[in-house]
């Protein structure tokens, strides 16, 4: 049972195995696959060559934010899963949901400093000379992509108007994707699995 589940298992996501082993990483599939998903829109093309270095750390500095609360969430759901494997957790609990897999709130702390880097306190993202957001970096963000094309603050667009509904469509953005990543990889499987199945579950989660 636990040989042929991991061998189907690795024959699914090889091409992550092959990242993993070509860059050195101990990174988890979901993550891998989670950050691949958001890459095409993030780090789509723009105009960066024509930013000064002020607007490129502004784009930096959400990049790095929003890897980071990824991760948290991504991490929250697969010790959620090996908690409740355990039995340690109700069978109806639902890991795969980021806000039912944060018991510690890590995944909440890292949401504020999210919103924190990109709108609030911490942001660099806006001009020193006249404390005008950055436009051109704003440009490059034009509508909230599914699962998050709902998010709107009711601005002037049904698009991004501004840093605070970028910032929370960055979280919104992170949470849909995490939930549909933990649903079709990690499932919620019965208590009543056998042993080799959990084992194999767990696997997943860590690969």
């Amino acid at each position: 049972m636990d040989k042929s589940c991991c061998l189907l298992v690795s024959s699914q996501y090889r091409m992550s195995s092959l990242v993993m082993s070509a860059h050195g990483a101990e990174m988890g599939v979901l993550r891998i696959i989670s950050l691949l998903i958001l890459v095409f829109w993030l780090v789509a093309p723009g105009p960066a060559d024509a930013w000064t270095v002020f607007e490129t750390k502004c784009r930096a500095d959400i990049s790095k934010a929003l890897s980071k609360y990824s991760s948290a969430q991504l991490k929250n759901i697969v010790k959620c899963h090996g908690l409740r494997n355990r039995q340690q957790l109700p069978e109806a609990w639902d890991c795969n949901d980021p806000a039912v897999a944060d018991r510690q709130g890590k995944g909440e702390r890292a949401a504020t400093k999210l919103r924190a880097v990109v709108a609030g306190g911490k942001t660099r993202c806006r001009d020193k000379a006249d404390d005008q957001p950055f436009a051109a970096v704003l440009a490059n963000f034009t509508r909230c992509p599914s699962p998050a094309s709902e998010v709107d603050d009711g601005g002037a667009t049904t698009g991004i108007d501004d840093y605070d509904e970028l910032a929370e469509c960055l979280v919104a953005l992170v949470d849909g994707l995490a939930e549909q990543l933990g649903n079709r990889l990690l499932g919620t499987p019965l208590w009543s699995a056998r042993s080799g199945a959990k084992r194999c579950h767990k696997v997943i989660g860590k690969m």
